[in-house]
């Protein structure tokens, strides 16, 4: 078999492939060869399946690299790939930027506008900017640059380069959320709650953004409603680490602890494992949390199957609370940290403290 069948070979199992860790060593092995033979066309069509799946599969750090080769060759040879696609690559590697401290904001505002220029360039409208605009800084704690970019997104046309209404909904539901327009979030996400409107991640997505917020807003039967629609949706499925962060917060705070204890058992290894620091603040800021609700509930251990990697392992399953809860503190203000000193605020460390005040916030909206 010459090596451009077993380039093709690698590439239609991996396109047959549903998203997960095979598909991703199918296209890594065709990007090897494709790059040892110098085959420009398999090696693009590799890197598009690479693209594809690490951006759902919680993988920055392969989807941004082969990306920024795919813009590259695009750039050295007009004409030769599919433009509309690459576009829409860019959008998935925008929003990962936005989320990992190593890309700078300097780094983030050029790609942010070099997105601009090329959609703008290709004939389609400003929709998408906008949209990157209001979320990325949405999620970097900018939230003036991100309150008008969010009025400037639906004034944009829509077009083949939008996102299915579905998660265009979604993505304005957590930019309001972001900028504490908590009714106005619930109102403009009724026509997923009410079912007009889904997605492959919509709206288990949506549950989660808006799980805190019911609390917030006294919406008690609405919470317990999206905890249990939306949790059973993601169970499996290590990309949603920080939503299953908020399902442990939502637990620990209205009290039922040894759920939220197994849910930290059951995703603390896709926590660990995760390639996206911020999912990875959200869910340590929520375990602080829970050893903190349940030290203040006369608990001094617990026991609990957490995964050998994890650095405070017991062989035993016995923890000392005191010392967990000082795991996740650290690590979380370690990570909150980089995130502030990236984007050049207190965004992060706020919402971890903000995080853990949040028990007694809540606490008499609970009990009613």
């Amino acid at each position: 078999m010459s090596m451009t069948e077993q380039i093709d070979e690698l590439l239609y199992e991996c396109t047959n492939q549903p998203k997960g860790s095979l598909k991703i060593s199918l296209a890594k092995q065709a990007i090897a060869l494709a790059d040892q033979i110098n085959d420009l066309d398999r090696g693009y069509a590799a890197r598009e399946e690479l693209i594809s799946c690490s951006a759902f599969r919680g993988r920055p750090d392969l989807s941004i690299p082969a990306f920024a080769w795919c813009l590259a060759q695009a750039d050295a040879n007009p004409n030769r790939f599919d433009l509309r696609h690459l576009l829409w690559m860019y959008k998935w590697i925008v929003a990962a930027c936005s989320e990992c401290p190593g890309i700078s904001l300097a780094q983030f505002d050029e790609l942010l506008e070099d997105l601009g220029r090329r959609f703008q360039a290709a004939g389609y409208s400003s929709r998408v900017y906008y949209q990157r605009k209001a979320a990325g800084y949405a999620v970097m704690g900018h939230l003036s640059e991100a309150a008008l970019a969010y009025q400037e997104w639906p004034l944009q046309a829509r077009d083949t380069v939008s996102d299915c209404h579905a998660c265009d909904i979604n993505e304005s539901v957590i930019v309001l959320t972001h900028l504490g327009r908590l009714e106005d979030a619930f109102e403009y996400a009724e026509p997923i709650l009410s079912g007009g409107k889904r997605c492959a991640e919509v709206p288990h997505l949506t549950y989660a953004v808006l799980l805190l917020p019911a609390l917030r807003l006294n919406k008690l039967a609405e919470a317990q409603e999206f905890h249990r629609l939306g949790y059973q949706r993601i169970a499996q499925n290590p990309n949603f680490v920080k939503e299953h962060g908020i399902h442990i917060i939502y637990l620990s705070v209205i009290g039922n602890l040894e759920r939220a204890v197994t849910l930290l058992e059951r995703h603390l290894p896709m926590a660990l494992k995760s390639s996206i620091p911020l999912n990875q603040l959200h869910f340590y800021a929520a375990c602080h949390l829970l050893t903190q609700q349940l030290i203040c509930a006369g608990r001094r251990s617990i026991k609990a199957r957490l995964p050998q990697d994890f650095a405070l392992w017991q062989v035993d399953g016995c923890y000392d609370l005191d010392g967990l809860q000082a795991w996740f503190n650290q690590h979380a203000i370690a990570l909150a940290e980089q995130f502030d000193q990236r984007n050049r605020n207190t965004y992060y460390s706020e919402y971890v403290a903000e995080t853990l005040a949040l028990a007694e916030e809540l606490s008499m909206v609970t009990m009613q």
